[in-house]
């Protein structure tokens, strides 16, 4: 059969597709019916009436929602650099303290008209060792200025100190009978308790004299909460440092001895700081014991604990830790012994729980300063929640396994009635 030619239409125009003007739809119609943009888009659309449309359609439903995420957003993230800025606040003042050290107490403690020397040993904090349980420090000596509260290098005058002062440390300078009487101008003489020992710096000499020590860290209470590592981010501890000084050029000229012309600084001022740790120091010399004193030493007892923000960042993932174990809990809870049979069908939860099976443990790791695995913390916020969650992973896993063989068996019946 021929093919007939294609007939067009009484009426009607041919339209190419290729130039076909695209269609005005959406487009406001004039009175000469000619499309004109919509006031949207008009260039001479009021800038008051286009934000005014802007907030009509923030203040939807949908639209306060977005605004609602989108404050409460905002707030969590401002409170967090609130509250991390007051932790950092905070460290700052504790170092500020300690760089003042004792030299609270002699600001006021001297005559009008007198230039008093007062000798300090300045600590620098260097590195804390949890598992040796060390705290490593480097002292070097200054003199402190009362009159403008200022800390200069201890350079000794070669005349009177000429070797300059050996330090010894752990060890007593008692009282010198001797060499009080010898020199016999009202005021006591000490020596080293042990003549053998072997001084662990000399200071006076030049301005980069410096020695360095490490101090030995014990528990500082006996809670539970506080104990060193098990305690964490609550553990507390405790140290201690003697330190005795001699003239042991003057001791050798005049009295032919190492272990004579002892005597004690009168404090200390720390410098530095270690991270997550807060250390402060406490010194006394017990060579101002009145009436008169027996022992002439500097004594140095530490305090060293965890950081505000390192105890605020451990709470709080221990509460979002539990806030997932219960939310899990319950999920499972509902599902499985409630019948809530779609959650299985429509939600692959195994992956949701297997990742947070895995996360925990990860999110340990990631504590700041966070002892090895055995703390109460992971007693407490860890071990407890991995146990929970795997118990609701085994359970998931039973009901899809179950629910699996259940479909198996229903399709075998069908297909056994249909046949």
């Amino acid at each position: 059969m021929a093919s007939q030619a294609y007939n067009q239409p009484v009426g009607t125009e041919p339209k190419d597709r290729r130039v076909q003007t695209p269609s005005t739809g959406g487009l406001n119609k004039g009175a000469d019916g000619k499309a004109e943009p919509s006031r949207w888009f008009s260039k001479n659309a009021s800038r008051v009436s286009i934000v005014c449309n802007g907030v009509a359609r923030m203040l939807k439903p949908k639209g306060r929602r977005r605004w609602l995420y989108g404050t409460v957003g905002i707030v969590i993230v401002v409170l967090w650099v609130g509250l991390i800025l007051a932790f950092a606040r905070e460290q700052q003042k504790s170092e500020e303290f300690n760089e003042e050290g004792d030299s609270r107490q002699f600001t006021h403690a001297y005559a009008p008209g007198t230039t008093p020397e007062f000798w300090f040993f300045k600590g620098e904090l260097r590195r804390l060792d949890t598992d040796g349980q060390t705290l490593a420090v480097q002292w070097s000596a200054s003199q402190y200025n009362p009159g403008n509260d200022t800390y200069t290098p201890l350079l000794a005058s070669s005349e009177d100190i000429p070797m300059g002062l050996n330090v010894y440390r752990d060890i007593y300078a008692v009282f010198d009978s001797n060499v009080t009487d010898a020199i016999d101008d009202g005021f006591e003489r000490f020596m080293l308790d042990n003549a053998t020992a072997f001084p662990v710096g000399n200071v006076g000499v030049r301005e980069c004299d410096a020695f360095d020590t490490d101090i030995d860290l014990t528990e500082a209470t006996g809670s539970v909460w506080s104990e060193p590592s098990r305690g964490y981010p609550f553990d507390k501890w405790a140290g201690s440092i003697v330190l005795v000084v001699n003239n042991i050029g003057a001791s050798l000229q005049y009295y032919n001895r190492t272990n004579a012309l002892a005597g004690s600084f009168d404090g200390i001022y720390l410098g530095g700081s270690l991270l997550n740790w807060k250390v402060t120091a406490n010194s006394s010399s017990t060579c101002y014991n009145p009436p008169s004193s027996t022992n002439c030493e500097l004594h140095v007892d530490f305090d060293i604990r965890r950081s505000g923000l390192v105890k605020f960042t451990v709470i709080a993932v221990v509460i979002v830790n539990w806030l997932s174990t219960i939310v899990i809990f319950l999920l499972t809870a509902e599902t499985l012994y409630l019948g809530r049979s779609k959650i299985i069908d429509g939600t692959d939860m195994l992956s949701v729980l297997f990742a947070a099976l895995f996360a925990l443990p990860g999110v340990r790791s990631l504590l700041p300063g966070a002892p090895s695995f055995g703390s109460t913390i992971d007693l407490v916020g860890v071990l407890p929640n991995v146990i929970i969650i795997s118990l609701c992973t085994s359970c998931w896993a039973i009901a899809k396994l179950c629910g699996r063989g259940q479909e198996q068996r229903e399709g075998s019946k069908s297909l056994a009635g249909d046949a």
